[in-house]
């Protein structure tokens, strides 16, 4: 549930307590004072022109001039700041069609957090200099943008224990130091993104939060499948507050074409070292032009290793309508603790090759819409996370529910670069998959994915095709209608790679180790449809086929799904896969059967034979009683069929199956093959068949089911 808090009320609240204590200094963090004789922006002698700016005027801070904001401004037509602008300790609000930043532009500093209330307001008023582009704040040369505010505690935490519909008491894992008044967003933990929720603090008292109304949906508060290897998969929600002591928002006005147009900032490097900003503490709310390329909230535009040293911590960007941060061919820049919600198109955006040497770490995205207006084709299914470069350090971020993906890597096809660091990431309640990537990286050394978390998501918890080498170790999945997919596609490399020496073996691999992936959890999220009320829980696929697809219809629950290898899963814990069988006389729908099985290959339409070489270990398969796990299914291949767009595909590849159990961890036997019921792999009389799996597995050598 998104709720959108009107302008003119908040502009209003804010507004009312500006009067009140206008002025008023903070013994908690006092302010450096002005120097003797400084300049004032109240006082007419501080101007060129000797007058104070009128509305709708368009002025300069001269270069050489420090200039302190000591009043609210009037409501400018522009403000060009070539010198110094320096907010006092003072609730304060300056307001101007647009903003540029040659100079400095400073409201706090990291020795004294600005612990006021001030407020930039970029306005669409005004057109006294048609050169500017109005609701614009824009740093450029080698300016300086410094807003640092005063925090009361983390910008998000996470539930302490599941929070039940109808509630209106959040109990976190810390006491966040946040107070009665701000307003706070709950995650989802289903599979639904919308059941996102915005509230009101009416009390604090520790780590307990009293909101205004009552809970719509249950949030999860708990890990699930600790006693299958003493840790389990964390799937609590995560609860942000939205509020800061800084406010940067726009103006939004919709044009001829529907699009919502609001203000944005941008770093432009137009010459020299480059701009610098230093952003703390900032709520960014309302901005972005909707559809318009490189009119985003916070945009860091081809600045190069110029934007070294800046920085975005513990910011809120919100209610905007056109991305939330964008790195754009910059290098050395930091985002960190940040949570943006509710915003259109990719959220955090890391556009281009020479976007590199970033750090993201603790950001939090939710509620990534898709695009009516998509500058990329991929904003009609956004992802949280959007990056291109893997030279990068991606460190314990979260993607907790959007319209599309959770993370999404577009990495050029022939790229040799390794992730710089990706671990500690977590997705949920995407709509598509959390992690994914497709487009054929050819990273050395291998890329490694590490301590991943991924649940309820729709479709995959990770996705990841490569062309190179590829570990996921130490992840926890569950409750996602496929754990894994894998897309190594073995044989790879261009003939050319050959003489080089590059490629030797020719062979792409993925592997995974040391994991827990569980089928379905003690999460059973919202039901709603009349199958999901036969079932008791809510189900990642409401339709008979995946989201904007044309694929057959789910009919399995996996773990890890063989497609082209090779492939290899090693020491992992797989629990809950079993089959479901509902008959719904209640429903429209037909009687539901599904399976559940911990390996299977991929499940829809492939003509792509995979590598023999496929091989499992050292897995283990929790079967106690009340938990049930088939450890393999393979699906009889339909052969060929029309899609629902009428188009014909063959699934015949999938009738090519074969993995090897190198330690018996799946079969008994140490050095067996399973394989699926085919003419051509001709199994030898040294072979058995299980029914629950629908695969033949061999009792002797690997090589003892094809004949020669």
């Amino acid at each position: 549930m998104r709720i959108i808090r009107p302008l003119a009320l908040t502009c209003l609240a804010l507004a009312g307590t500006l009067s009140l204590v206008q002025g008023a200094q903070s013994p908690q963090a006092p302010c450096p004072r002005p120097p003797k004789g400084a300049a004032f922006w109240s006082d007419p002698g501080s101007w060129p022109s000797g007058t104070v700016p009128k509305a709708g005027e368009c002025r300069t801070i001269p270069a050489g001039t420090t200039l302190y904001l000591d009043v609210s401004s009037a409501p400018l037509g522009g403000l060009d700041v070539q010198g110094e602008l320096v907010f006092l300790c003072r609730n304060l609000v300056l307001t101007a069609d647009w903003i540029r930043v040659a100079g400095r532009l400073e409201v706090g500093a990291t020795t004294h957090p600005f612990h006021r209330e001030a407020r930039i307001q970029l306005t669409n008023s005004f057109a006294c200099n048609a050169g500017q582009e109005r609701q614009s704040l824009v740093v450029e040369g080698q300016g300086v943008w410094r807003m640092v505010g005063k925090t009361q505690g983390p910008g998000w935490t996470r539930l302490a224990s599941t929070a039940l519909k109808g509630s209106n008491t959040l109990v976190l894992e810390t006491a966040p130091g946040w107070s009665a008044g701000q307003t706070v967003v709950i995650a989802s933990t289903d599979f639904d993104s919308d059941q996102a929720e915005e509230h009101r603090i009416l009390s604090v008292v520790g780590n307990v939060l009293t909101i205004h109304a009552p809970l719509q949906y249950t949030h999860w508060g708990e890990s699930v499948g600790q006693a299958y290897d003493g840790i389990g998969v964390d799937e609590r929600a995560e609860v942000a507050l939205l509020d800061r002591r800084i406010v940067v928002e726009g103006t939004p006005i919709v044009d001829a074409q529907g699009r919502t147009l609001a203000g944005h900032t941008m770093l432009h490097k137009a010459s020299g070292s480059g701009p610098l900003a230093e952003l703390q503490g900032v709520e960014f709310r309302q901005l972005g032009k909707e559809g318009v390329l490189a009119r985003y909230p916070v945009h860091f535009h081809q600045l190069g290793a110029a934007a070294g040293g800046s920085s975005v911590r513990d910011c809120s960007i919100h209610h905007c309508f056109n991305r939330a941060i964008s790195l754009h061919a910059s290098e050395f820049v930091t985002l960190e603790g940040n949570v943006a919600y509710d915003t259109i198109g990719h959220t955090y955006y890391m556009e281009g090759d020479l976007t590199r040497n970033c750090t993201l770490r603790s950001n939090l995205g939710l509620g990534a819409r898709p695009a009516a207006f998509p500058i990329l084709a991929s904003d009609t299914q956004p992802a949280i996370f959007w990056m291109h470069n893997p030279a990068n350090t991606v460190e314990d971020n979260v993607a907790a529910g959007s319209s599309g993906y959770g993370f999404w890597f577009e990495t050029e096809k022939g790229d040799k670069t390794p992730w710089t660091s990706f671990r500690g990431n977590v997705a949920h309640s995407n709509a598509r998959s959390g992690f994914f990537q497709d487009r054929r990286p050819e990273p050395e050394p291998e890329s490694v994915f590490q301590d991943l978390t991924s649940y309820k998501n729709r479709d995959w918890g990770v996705w990841i095709r490569s062309y190179g080498s590829t570990r996921l170790t130490n992840n926890r999945v569950a409750d996602n209608r496929g754990g894994f997919y894998f897309a190594s596609e073995g044989f790879q490399f261009s003939v050319l790679d050959y003489g080089t020496g590059l490629h030797p073996t020719g062979i792409a691999t993925a592997i995974l180790e040391n994991s827990l992936v569980i089928g379905e959890s003690s999460n059973t999220g919202e039901p709603t449809t009349c199958t999901e009320l036969i079932a008791g829980r809510s189900l990642p696929q409401l339709f008979a086929n995946s989201p904007n697809s044309n694929l057959p219809p789910w009919n399995a629950l996996v773990g890890v799904e063989f497609y082209d290898g090779l492939i290899g899963v090693e020491d992992c814990v797989f629990a809950e896969f079993r089959d479901m069988s509902l008959t719904t006389p209640s429903c429209s729908s037909a009687t539901f059967d599904r399976k559940g099985a911990a390996l299977h290959p991929v499940w829809y339409n492939s003509p792509w034979a995979v590598d023999p070489r496929n091989y499992v270990t050292g897995l283990s398969f929790i079967n106690d009683g009340l938990t049930q796990t088939v450890p393999i299914y393979l699906r009889q291949p339909i052969g060929i069929f029309n899609l629902p767009c009428g188009t014909q595909v063959d699934d015949g590849g999938i009738a090519n199956s074969v993995f090897q159990d190198l330690d018996g961890c799946v079969t008994g036997i140490a050095g067996s093959a399973i394989f699926p019921a085919n003419e051509f792999l001709l199994p030898s009389s040294a072979t058995s068949f299980n029914s629950t799996w629908n695969a033949f597995f061999s009792t002797g050598p690997p090589s003892t089911p094809f004949a020669q």
